[in-house]
């Protein structure tokens, strides 16, 4: 009697082992499809990531104006904007050379101030800390005047690294209210050595 015991006893665990192989079979078998699965879906996107990679552009800028309008009487003359203008890299190389020109429509109902030098000689360094501009033509006056451009080049910065950003920063835009008699944009323009041609920021200073 003790001994029919003991067989069922073993039978009933051998039918329990042999359904537990089945479940870690059936489990190693999905799992197995499941990375099999990955490494298709692996494979089959390094091409997009590998041309996503390689159809960088060698030569990009993302730049845009985030700025502060202070609210003012209205019988106040002027309307005070303060604000930055960051010109990022966002190509594969460096940008050598880098410049920013601000265009301000119509030409004269505003005025923009910032830390910028007249000249190019560090001795007179009017500005402590290390950002300085300078304008580019000794014609800046007439070309303020009749075109509203300001053409800086950074004293500091000669070359733009990929992901880095330079910034033209505390700007101040005084805009004349009796000028402004329909609209006012101050636009900005991105240019290095390799980007002749100019890329205009992403956003505008705009007065309706």
């Amino acid at each position: 009697m003790s001994n029919s015991n003991t067989d069922i006893q073993l039978k009933q665990k051998l039918l329990h082992y042999q359904s537990e192989l089945k479940k870690y079979k059936k489990l190693t078998s999905n799992l197995q499809k499941d990375i099999n699965r990955y490494k298709k879906e692996f494979h089959a996107g390094s091409p997009v990531i590998n041309e996503t990679l390689s159809g960088t552009p060698s030569f990009s800028v993302l730049s845009f104006f985030n700025y502060t309008v202070f609210l003012s009487e209205p019988e106040d003359e002027e309307i005070l904007v303060n604000g930055n203008f960051h010109m990022k890299n966002t190509g594969a190389s460096s940008l050598h050379e880098p410049f920013i020109v601000f265009r301000i429509t119509p030409p004269a109902s505003a005025g923009l101030n910032g830390k910028i030098t007249l000249s190019d000689n560090k001795d007179s360094v009017l500005y402590k800390d290390d950002e300085e501009w300078t304008y580019m033509d000794s014609g800046w006056k007439d070309t303020i005047r009749d075109k509203g451009e300001y053409w800086l080049k950074p004293s500091h910065c000669a070359e733009l690294k990929p992901e880095e950003t330079l910034t033209f920063s505390g700007f101040d835009l005084r805009i004349k209210r009796i000028k402004v008699t329909d609209k006012l944009t101050l636009q900005g323009f991105c240019f290095s050595s390799e980007l002749k041609e100019g890329v205009p920021s992403k956003n505008a200073v705009s007065f309706y």
